[in-house]
């Protein structure tokens, strides 16, 4: 009986553990997601600065210069 119940407590220490483990993978999987995304937006904002630095650049340039 007492080997059973040894048994039956490791089994439901390693089921934890593994629990756990996939538990903390989620979590990494979820923060390197979101850091993505953030990169992803830093760079679109970046991109949107530029664009319109040129446009403001370009309608100075015209103003000035007229074709």
């Amino acid at each position: 009986m007492e080997e059973e119940e040894e048994e039956e407590e490791e089994e439901e220490e390693e089921e934890e553990e593994e629990e756990e483990e996939e538990e903390e993978e989620e979590e990494e999987e979820e923060e390197e997601e979101e850091e993505e995304e953030e990169e992803e937006e830093e760079e679109e904002e970046e991109e949107e600065e530029e664009e319109s630095y040129l446009f403001h650049l370009r309608l100075i340039t015209e103003n000035h210069h007229p074709l």
